[in-house]
């Protein structure tokens, strides 16, 4: 399943941080032959669903209709606010992002609302792991079985 190829890629240590209730914040670090060029600031205000997406659908546009170049850039993934919830985790790891020292995950799925996938990154996502968007969205939407 997705979900648990994801949740073991994400290199980020598993611990509990704050309940998820709360909006944050999340920095996406871009590293071009091991040398910093910048980083995007992600938040649960910009209406893309969870900070980390945030960051990864500017990444997008950062990319624009060069998306072949995916892949040449380093992505390393900060949240300092609270953990990374298991989607999240997920998706990042299936991206091969990584992690600060100081990022965690949780399998808590966290927030007030449903989880969702902006479309432009969800095709981004089904595209880059040669998959329908329809398996994505089974597969890692839906954790009612837990992860592995």
């Amino acid at each position: 399943m997705l979900i648990d190829e994801g949740w073991k890629a994400f290199s980020a240590d598993e611990q509990a941080l704050n309940d998820g209730e709360e909006s944050c914040v999340a920095k996406l670090h871009l590293y071009l032959n091991d040398s910093w060029v910048g980083a995007l600031i992600g938040s649960t205000r910009n209406n893309r669903g969870h900070a980390e997406m945030d960051t990864l659908f500017q990444y997008l546009g950062v990319l624009k209709e060069n998306k072949q170049v995916f892949g040449t850039h380093k992505l390393v993934m900060e949240c300092l606010d609270k953990a990374c919830c298991v989607k999240c985790a997920a998706i990042l790891g299936l991206l091969g992002v990584g992690a600060t020292s100081k990022t965690f995950k949780s399998k808590k799925t966290m927030g007030k609302t449903g989880y969702a996938i902006h479309p432009e990154l969800r095709t981004f996502i089904a595209k880059t792991k040669k998959i329908t968007e329809t398996k994505l969205c089974e597969e890692l939407l839906d954790i009612s079985g837990g992860i592995k």
